[in-house]
């Protein structure tokens, strides 16, 4: 966490690194909708940890782009096999 300055000896710390709970707060601090931000987060395009099934991260973490492998390819549904293969 990064310290801006301090007051009577208490750090105050910045913003980006306040948590952020559940996936509606996540939304609005991401700028995507409730289930886009759920499916994110479901995914692991977000980084973001889940306790108990409520999700939680900060906004300087939700900022990072989640790396995806360089081989990784979008799903495609096989072709249909005909009926009288056997």
């Amino acid at each position: 966490m990064a310290v801006i300055e301090e007051e009577e000896g208490i750090p105050a710390f910045d913003p980006l690194d306040r948590p952020v709970r559940g996936a509606k707060s996540i939304a609005a601090v991401t700028g995507l909708t409730v289930p886009q931000a759920y499916y994110a987060l479901e995914s692991g395009y977000l980084d973001a940890d889940k306790f108990g099934g409520k999700w939680e991260s900060t906004a300087r973490r939700l900022r990072r782009v989640a790396v995806v492998a360089p081989d990784w390819q979008p799903r495609r549904p096989s072709p249909k096999e005909p009926l009288d293969a056997a």
